[in-house]
């Protein structure tokens, strides 16, 4: 969508170290300004949860789900859709 613009890209399969590092950047692409729910409030910065889309054949979308699992993400913050 254009927002953000400071996350790479990468070309080829996801292994665990793309993973790892993707799931890196986005979580510090989303710290905002200041503590409370909208940001900008008293107290350190909050993060908000990095959230995986995934849609695809399942042998797909369950090995990703898995390798998101692995690098720490919660089960609620995996969505899946899977073609068959």
């Amino acid at each position: 969508s254009g927002e953000g613009g400071n996350t790479s890209l990468c070309v080829g399969r996801v292994d665990g170290v793309v993973l790892k590092r993707a799931i890196a950047e986005l979580e510090d692409a989303g710290v905002t300004e200041g503590g409370g729910a909208g940001g900008g409030g008293p107290g350190p910065p909050q993060r908000r949860p990095v959230t995986a889309f995934l849609c695809g054949p399942p042998a797909m979308t369950d090995a990703m789900e898995v390798a998101l699992l692995e690098q720490g993400m919660p089960q609620q913050c995996i969505r899946l859709e899977r073609w068959w």
